[in-house]
C-alpha cells in the first residue's frame, strides 16, 4: 500500500472532556475532566502530517482518567514490570488487570478489556497528566511491534522521504534530523524510532516521545536563543537553560516554536550510521546491501515487554526490500550538519563508494 498524506493541522480547542487523536495505524480518544490534562495530550501527540499507509487507525483506544486518592492502587504489590524504565507492580485493581507505580507519586494503569483503559491518578503534582500521555505513546508502541515494527536507538526526519539516523548517543542523530527538517522536510523522532515493515517498502515511524535536545543541537541548528527564553511544558514554569541539560520538545512546541513540521512517519529512503570522528572534515561512505542489515541490528531496542500477554518478540528486522545505507562519520561540535546533509545527498545520487568533504 502506497504511503497516503494525511494532513494533520494542530487540533482546536478539545470538546468538553474529549479528545481524538490518531498517529498512522492508532487512534486514542481520551476522556477526562481537567481541560489541562487535554491540552497536555494533545500537545505531545498531536502531528502535522502523517505519512504512513493507513487512511485511517486500524485501532482505537480509549483512555479515561480518574483522579482522587484509593487504597486499591495505591497499597498494591505485586511482580515488578519496567514501563519507560520505572518500576510498576502488575497486579489486580478492581478485578482487572493494571500496573501501579511502585514508590513516587502513585498512579494505575488499568486494563478494562480490549482496547478500552482506565488511568487512576492523584489530583495535584507536576507530572499528574503524564500517565496518560505515556500510556498513548506505550500502546501506539505495542501496536506498531505487532505490525512487525522494531523499535530503533535513532532519530529520524524526511526530506521529504524519510531517513533514519542511528548511532550511539552524542553522535550527531538529533542534529541532523533536526536541520534535515528544517529544510523544508518533517521532524519524525528524537532519539526512538520504529522501522515499519510495508507492501514492498520499509516505513519509519515515531514512538510519540517528546523529542531531547542538548544545547550543541539547539546552537547548530540556530534554536538555542529561542528555546532558552521560551516556557516549555515539560520544563514547567521555567525556561530550561541553563539549569537543564537538555530541552524537552512537545510535538506542538517542535511546530509552534522552532517552526519545524512534524510527522508521525514516512516511507524510509535511506539509512544513516552515525560515528564520531576526530578528522578535520566529515566523510560519507555507502555501505554495501550484505553489511547495512548486520551494522543496524546494533542499534535495536527491545519491545515494550511489560504490554505482552506473553513473552514479547525478539528485536529483529522484519524481511523488507534493503534501502541505501551509509556510514557518516563527523564531529558534531566542529562540522555543520549542513554540510553532512550535503555529502548525503551526493553520496546517494552518485552512488559511488564515498563522498568526502573538501
Amino acid at each position: 500500500m502506497e504511503a497516503q498524506s494525511v494532513p494533520r493541522p494542530a487540533p482546536p480547542a478539545p470538546a468538553p472532556g474529549r479528545t481524538r487523536l490518531a498517529w498512522g495505524p492508532v487512534g486514542w480518544e481520551l476522556t477526562s475532566g481537567d481541560p489541562a490534562e487535554h491540552r497536555w495530550f494533545a500537545a505531545h501527540l498531536s502531528v502535522t502530517g502523517d505519512h504512513l499507509p493507513y487512511a485511517a487507525p486500524l485501532r482505537t483506544f480509549r483512555i479515561e482518567v480518574r483522579t482522587g486518592a484509593s487504597d486499591a492502587w495505591r497499597g498494591a504489590a505485586g511482580p515488578v514490570a519496567l514501563i519507560r524504565d520505572v518500576p510498576h507492580h502488575r497486579t489486580l485493581v478492581e478485578g482487572r488487570p493494571a500496573w501501579v507505580r511502585a514508590g513516587g507519586a502513585p498512579y494505575a494503569y488499568v486494563h478494562r478489556g480490549g482496547d478500552d483503559w482506565l488511568v487512576l491518578r492523584e489530583e495535584r503534582g507536576a507530572d499528574r497528566f503524564r500517565p496518560a500521555e505515556t500510556l498513548a505513546a506505550e500502546l501506539l508502541n505495542v501496536t506498531l511491534a505487532g505490525l512487525g515494527g522494531t523499535t530503533v536507538h535513532a532519530s529520524a526526519a524526511t526530506a521529504p522521504h524519510g531517513t533514519l539516523f542511528a548511532g550511539a548517543s552524542g553522535t550527531g542523530k538529533s542534529t541532523l534530523a533536526l536541520a534535515l527538517a528544517a529544510g523544508g522536510g518533517a521532524f519524525i523522532a528524537g532519539d526512538r524510532s520504529v522501522l515499519l515493515p510495508g507492501e514492498h517498502r520499509w516505513y519509519v515511524a515515531g514512538a510519540a516521545v517528546a523529542a531531547r535536545f542538548g544545547r550543541g543541537t539547539l546552537h547548530a541548528t540556530g534554536h538555542a536563543g529561542r528555546v532558552a527564553a521560551a516556557r516549555l511544558l515539560r520544563h514547567g514554569s521555567a525556561a530550561p537553560a541553563p539549569k537543564s541539560p537538555k530541552a524537552l520538545l512537545t510535538q506542538t512546541e517542535l511546530h509552534g516554536l522552532l517552526g519545524t513540521r512534524t510527522s508521525a512517519g514516512a516511507p524510509l529512503a535511506r539509512v544513516a550510521l552515525l560515528e564520531h570522528t576526530a578528522d578535520a572534515a566529515p566523510a560519507v561512505t555507502r555501505v554495501p546491501p550484505d553489511e547495512a542489515a548486520p551494522l543496524l541490528l546494533t542499534h535495536l531496542l527491545p519491545a515494550p515487554a511489560p504490554w505482552w500477554d506473553g513473552s514479547p518478540p525478539p528485536a529483529v528486522l522484519a524481511p523488507c526490500p534493503p534501502v541505501p545505507t551509509f556510514r557518516v562519520r563527523w564531529n558534531p561540535v566542529a562540522h555543520p550538519a549542513g554540510t553532512v546533509l550535503r555529502l548525503l545527498d551526493g553520496a546517494g545520487a552518485a552512488g559511488r563508494v564515498g563522498s568526502r568533504a573538501s
